[in-house]
């Protein structure tokens, strides 16, 4: 994973003279297109895997529970109306409608 992080400030630099956080949306989306597509040379893994991974880890990250220290404040919970780790849903399950539920974290039960 850090060879491919390097690769990408590497392309970043050699395209933008600028690391790729500091780029502007529309360079950063150009060069990780390229990166998904296989076009970038890189040693021991290709270009279009190391994207899959990273793209892999940031849903994870953007999903997993807060505890493991991703989704800042539930917020990829709330996006998706998930109500995170509620230990029962008995007072809703038999609901006609759809029941919205404030994200709950598991550190909440400790």
């Amino acid at each position: 994973m850090l060879t491919g992080l390097r690769k990408l400030n590497e392309v970043s630099q050699s395209k933008y003279n600028d690391i790729f956080n500091n780029l502007e949306e529309d360079a950063q989306i150009e060069i990780l297109q390229s990166f998904e597509a296989g076009e970038i040379e890189m040693n021991l893994v290709s270009s279009a895997g190391f994207f899959a991974l990273l793209r892999q880890l940031t849903l994870e990250g953007c999903y997993a529970d807060p505890l493991y220290g991703g989704n800042k404040d539930m917020e990829g919970w709330r996006m998706k109306e998930f109500p995170g780790a509620y230990m029962s849903y008995t007072d809703v399950v038999e609901a006609e409608e759809f029941v919205k539920k404030e994200p709950m974290s598991l550190s909440n039960h400790m």
